[in-house]
Order: structure tokens, then sequence, then C-alpha cells
């Protein structure tokens, strides 16, 4: 489902539940095993979303109603979990996590099929977002968010139909994006990228 280029030159590709690595010296793939790395990881992780955190040293992972959010240390061979709850029944999974995107602050945002989420370093958990002004807010807390892209200080927030929409970080304030002018605005949202000249693509 993606592949990532660190700076040794090493290849890091997902692959539903696995995780695999390309050394430009040996030039044949390795198998992660995410539970023998870690045991307290147990679920199928499949693999929905990824990110390089600011620094490259982690690949962070949003997984498919596995063990929560993961991320593996490029360099060191460690694996940790981030889960929305300390524990999880084993008949339970944890959130589906469609989208991944830091912000300027190293600070992480998680767009789920419950609603937005976020990370920071050091937390053990994932914490929900709540938006202001809830009254007047067009969709519910736990609308299904499926892309993110940040520019400038400006979260953008894809939907999945309920259209688009973004959240300045540093104040909280949010607005909805109308894409086609005098029409319905209750769309699916299933890519968003930003391109070098500055604009922004919705798919």
């Amino acid at each position: 489902f993606f592949i990532r280029r660190a700076r040794s030159g090493m290849l890091w590709a997902g692959m539903i539940t696995k995780l695999m690595r390309l050394s430009p010296k040996e030039g044949y793939w390795h198998y992660v095993s995410f539970s023998k790395i870690n045991k307290n990881i147990r679920r199928h992780n499949w693999q929905r979303s990824r990110a390089l955190s600011p620094d490259r040293q982690w690949l962070y992972m949003g997984t498919l109603k596995g063990d929560g959010l993961l991320r593996w240390h490029l360099r060191e061979n460690r694996l940790e979990c981030f889960p929305t709850r300390l524990k999880i029944p084993a008949d339970e999974t944890d959130l589906l996590m469609s989208a991944l995107c830091f912000d300027d602050h190293k600070r992480l945002w998680i767009g789920t099929e419950n609603g937005l989420w976020f990370w920071e370093e050091g937390w053990p958990l994932l914490k929900k977002y709540t938006f202001n002004q809830t009254d007047s807010l067009p969709f519910s807390q736990n609308t299904w968010i499926s892309s993110l892209c940040l520019d400038r200080g400006i979260l953008w927030i894809g939907t999945k139909g309920k259209g688009l929409y973004y959240l300045n970080i540093r104040t909280n304030q949010w607005g909805q994006f109308a894409i086609l002018p005098n029409s319905d605005q209750n769309f699916n949202i299933n890519t968003l990228l930003k391109d070098d000249r500055g604009r922004m693509w919705v798919a």
C-alpha cells in the first residue's frame, strides 16, 4: 500500500499487514514481524495510512481496526503502538485510521472513522479533537475523516459524505470549503494533495 525511502537509501514498503525493507547493499527484501518485535501487537494491523516523522527517524502507520497507531524506528528496529484506550478487550479492535498528517509543532493529526484525533510525543494514548462551536458544526464529531493535508498552519480535512473543511490550528477556528458554489457540499473526499505551487488538489 505504500513505499518510503529513508536517508540511508533503505526502501520501506507496507503491504496489508506486513512491513518490508530493501537494503541497497543486500538487494533483497526483509520481512518485519510486528508481533515478534513487540508482544503487545496481537491483531491484524492492516495499514491504511502512513507518515514520516519530521526528523525522518520514525515511520508512522495508521491501521484498520488493529492495535492503534504504530510507529517503527527506521534504524533501531523498534516498534511502538499507541491505542485510544489503555486496555482493549481481546474481542475488540481499535479505530480505522484513514489519514495521518504532521503539523509545524510535530503534532500528529489522525483522521478516523470516528472523527479527528491527534497525538504528541510522550503521550501513551491518542486523544480525540473537540471542535469549538459544536452547535453550528455541519457534521458530527464522529464523522469519518478520510484525508488530511497541512498548508501554512491550516489543516485541510476531507470527509466521507460531508465535504471539505479547514481548521486553523493556532486559533482553533474552522470552516467549510465550497468546491461547487450553490450545490450540495456533502460529498466524499478521498485524497488531498498540495503541490509545489501551493495549490490544493482534491479528489
